[in-house]
């Protein structure tokens, strides 16, 4: 069984190089997409509605600490559901595996009502 135990922060900001030691959640959308841009992956982030998707993700692997996801969300009736969203877990508590089995959960939780069953998609990106 796989649980959501990331804590929804928006106070303080964080950015790539001031994680703390536990997972983060930033759901605002607009310190998401900050910090998405400080990655250097918002241009990687494809928007969903191209791909026929309601959401889609990136795994960054590249940073030191945690397991990055960037998430971007459309399709929704409610404005408000779309948007961009990042979880970060810490390498050292979580395998890559079980973020990618979480990440899973969360797209199918979020689903569109345009396309309640998927197709969900980790975009992923390396570093180079």
């Amino acid at each position: 069984m796989i649980y959501n135990v990331l804590p929804t922060l928006t106070m303080p900001s964080y950015t790539p190089s001031n994680l703390p030691a536990g997972p983060v959640m930033i759901s605002d959308d607009g310190e998401a997409m900050q910090f998405i841009e400080a990655l250097g992956l918002l241009d990687k982030l494809p928007s969903p509605s191209s791909l026929s998707e309601s959401a889609v993700s990136a795994t960054y692997d590249g940073h030191p600490t945690h397991w990055i996801v960037c998430l971007r969300f459309e399709g929704y009736s409610d404005p408000t559901e779309n948007g961009f969203s990042v979880q970060c877990f810490p390498k050292n508590q979580y395998s890559l595996d079980h973020v990618q089995k979480m990440l899973k959960l969360t797209l199918t939780q979020y689903a569109s009502e345009t396309d309640p069953a998927g197709p969900y998609r980790d975009h992923g990106y390396k570093p180079l």
